[in-house]
C-alpha cells in the first residue's frame, strides 16, 4: 500500500512529520499497526522511499494508452558493420598530444 496515504503524507515530508503522522494514524486506527509500521519504515529509508515515490506519486497513464502505430516504421534497418570509438583522428578531440 501507498505509505503516503497510510500517513497522510506529502512527498517532503521529514521524519518529525512522518513520527508525528505515525502517532495518529496509531490513535486513528484507520490501519493495524504492522501496516503503519512498515509505511514509517518504508519511508525512513531513502531507497524505498524513492521507490515509493516513484510508483505512487507519478503519473504514468499517458504511457499506458494505445500502442505506438509502427505502420511507417522501417521493416529492415540498416546493416551497421563495425562501430569504432575512440579512433585517433575521430573525434573532437584529435589534436591533442598522448598523455604519458
Amino acid at each position: 500500500m501507498d505509505p503516503f496515504v497510510i500517513l497522510d503524507l506529502k512527498e517532503g515530508a521529514g521524519k518529525a512529520r512522518i513520527l508525528k503522522q505515525v502517532t495518529q494514524a496509531l490513535r486513528d486506527k484507520r490501519y493495524d499497526a504492522k501496516t503503519i509500521a512498515e509505511a514509517q519504515k518504508e519511508l525512513f529509508d531513502p531507497l524505498t522511499r524513492a521507490l515509493a515515490e516513484f510508483r505512487y506519486r507519478i503519473d504514468t497513464r499517458a504511457c499506458a494508452g494505445a500502442p505506438m502505430d509502427t505502420t511507417g516504421a522501417v521493416e529492415h534497418p540498416p546493416h551497421l558493420e563495425r562501430l569504432l570509438l575512440n579512433q585517433r583522428g575521430s573525434g573532437p578531440d584529435d589534436n591533442r598530444t598522448p598523455e604519458k
